[in-house]
């Protein structure tokens, strides 16, 4: 059996069969087996692809697609779920106030059409994504 260790976890869904877990001060996601056995983790801090800074909120899509709010990269990075790894499949967001632009988004939903509210801390305001 692995042990996992967990620095300062932040946010845990489920997805599709698996039990996802953010790690913010270990910059990763953990995920399990819905019975429990950890599967893996991926990400290492960082601001490239598949890399968080204090990722927080996760959530998933209408088509069961893991989303991982980036607060310290100012973004939204979407994940498909595999057996032993994570595939990127997409960004929302960087910095800035603009209409697609975040600033430190801390949290999200998804609403029952598909748009993705979040919760983006630094500009003050919920924003809907289409």
């Amino acid at each position: 059996m692995v042990q996992v260790f967990f620095i300062h976890p932040i946010h845990c869904v489920q997805c599709d069969k698996y039990f996802v877990v953010s790690d913010t001060f270990d910059s990763a996601i953990k995920v399990f087996d819905q019975k429990g056995p950890f599967l893996y983790k991926f990400g290492k801090k960082g601001d490239g692809v598949e890399e968080f800074r204090l990722p927080r909120c996760l959530a998933v899509d209408k088509v069961g697609h893991l989303l991982v709010c980036d607060h310290g990269n100012n973004r939204i990075q979407i994940f498909e779920l595999q057996e032993s790894s994570a595939k990127l499949i997409g960004t929302i967001g960087k910095g800035g106030n603009g209409k697609v632009e975040l600033q430190q988004p801390f949290s999200m939903g998804v609403l029952s059409d598909g748009r993705i509210v979040v919760n983006d801390v630094g500009n003050k305001r919920l924003l809907k994504i289409a």
